[in-house]
């Protein structure tokens, strides 16, 4: 599962990177107001919410300021534990905490505090 994730993830990177060449802009714009408020937490599902309707979720990973590869790294080592909600696991990293819902769609990136 996570070969297959893998490999998604950095090719819908690519895709979009050639589709939305300054959605990274936006994106960031918005996430560094949310950042100083929220303490630096980027929940991935909620900037899809306000940016508009983005299929894909884990092919933005990158304008969010986290690489895919860090991403994929955590839930290939990492360990898979309950999330707080019902088909939700969370993988901590070393860098960052993963979750994923049941069919194994990435739903949050949190960066961990530094």
């Amino acid at each position: 599962m996570a070969d297959g994730l893998i490999n998604s993830v950095s090719t819908h990177v690519a895709e979009a990177q050639q589709a939305f060449p300054t959605i990274h802009t936006d994106i960031m714009s918005g996430l560094d107001a949310a950042n100083k408020i929220s303490g630096y937490k980027i929940d991935t599902s909620n900037v899809v919410k306000n940016v508009g309707n983005m299929d894909g979720l884990t092919t933005r990973l990158k304008d969010f300021g986290v690489p895919p590869s860090v991403v994929e790294e955590t839930i290939k080592h990492a360990t898979k534990k309950p999330g707080n909600k019902p088909g939700l696991w969370q993988y901590d990293g070393k860098d960052v905490r993963v979750v994923l819902n049941d069919n194994g769609d990435v739903v949050s990136v949190v960066p961990n505090k530094s």
